[in-house]
């Protein structure tokens, strides 16, 4: 369906969590390691609109729809990765998931 103009302030849920992390030094250099990476995301989806009783109003109905991804990933200190993409909402849209890790400094 068409989006609704309600959608444009309709918010996406998200959330991510990593099992583990390790900083590792392998034959390639050092990588950090995050084992049980997970991103999952709500999307509203306008399935219907709702007629007021007064016949003036109207207001989008919503489902929201999840999606998401889990895998374990490696990456080198301080250079993004790109962990996948996710295709959300019947416009085609996509969403890439890029992470970046960094050693901390004391």
């Amino acid at each position: 369906m068409a989006p609704h103009a309600a959608l444009d302030y309709t918010p996406t849920f998200s959330q991510f969590t990593i099992g583990q992390v390790k900083y590792v030094d392998s034959n390639s250099g050092p990588m950090v390691r995050m084992l049980h990476f997970s991103y999952g995301a709500r999307f509203p989806i306008q399935t219907g609109t709702n007629i007021a009783a007064s016949g003036t109003n109207s207001a989008p109905v919503l489902q929201y729809e999840r999606t998401g991804l889990s895998t374990d990933i490696s990456v080198r200190p301080d250079e993004p990765g790109i962990v996948g993409s996710l295709n959300v909402g019947p416009s085609g849209d996509a969403l890439v998931i890029v992470v970046s890790a960094r050693r901390a400094t004391k």
